[in-house]
């Protein structure tokens, strides 16, 4: 076993992605300062594609989606049987379905297929506001609903991939990669560590 690992390519280590990164890719989608501004020249993010970008992200880390459920790898499109979609988001408050999601207490998301659904068989997952935090699941779909209001509900975007960029484009692996690459240098995590794909939440610590 030594002899083909060292034949063999050399073990490239996934690294989860903080909290602490996150809430530095929060503050490079939306300061005004020179290096935020230079931050989203970088992943080519213009101003109005910000709510998508964050809100895709949000949601990834949060449940711990794989690219092809909300992004598009560079060079492909759309995994069409699995990306989120306008209409597979729900905002509930008190545990009834409402509308707008700045009046929401809680998301449901449908996961239509995935690697472990044997039977492809869809699912819904729930998450809540995390009001004492700006990676909030809530505000995130909040601010892009009110960008696009059409990607909602019955509206007429609702049967397309939800987090797409202002002019319909989709998010792309790579903007996410130089956004979490970014963070990292910033937070003087490895750089070389960073997955693009999902942004895997890091598991907590024993106190």
């Amino acid at each position: 076993l030594k002899s083909l690992r060292r034949k063999g390519k050399p073990t490239r280590r996934k690294y989860p992605v903080t909290m602490g990164m996150m809430l530095e890719v929060q503050r490079m989608l939306h300061d005004t300062t020179p290096e935020a501004a230079a931050a989203r020249v970088a992943a080519d993010v213009a101003p109005a594609d910000v709510p998508a970008v964050w809100a895709g992200i949000v949601v990834a880390f949060l449940f711990l989606l794989r690219g092809g459920e909300w992004l598009c790898h560079d060079g492909r499109g759309y995994d069409t049987a699995k990306v989120v979609l306008g209409a597979g988001v729900a905002a509930f408050h008190k545990g009834k379905r409402v509308d707008a999601f700045g009046q929401a207490d809680e998301l449901a998301l449908e996961l239509r297929a995935s690697k472990t659904d044997q039977y492809n068989t869809g699912t819904w997952r729930n998450h809540f506001h995390t009001r004492d935090s700006p990676v909030c699941p809530l505000q995130a779909m909040a601010a892009l609903q009110r960008a696009h209001p059409e990607r909602f509900g019955a509206g007429s975007e609702s049967l397309k991939p939800l987090f797409r960029r202002a002019r319909g484009g989709p998010v792309l692996a790579s903007q996410v990669r130089t956004l979490l690459e970014r963070a990292a240098l910033a937070l003087h995590e490895p750089r070389q560590a960073v997955d693009p794909v999902v942004p895997e939440q890091q598991p907590p610590q024993p106190s």
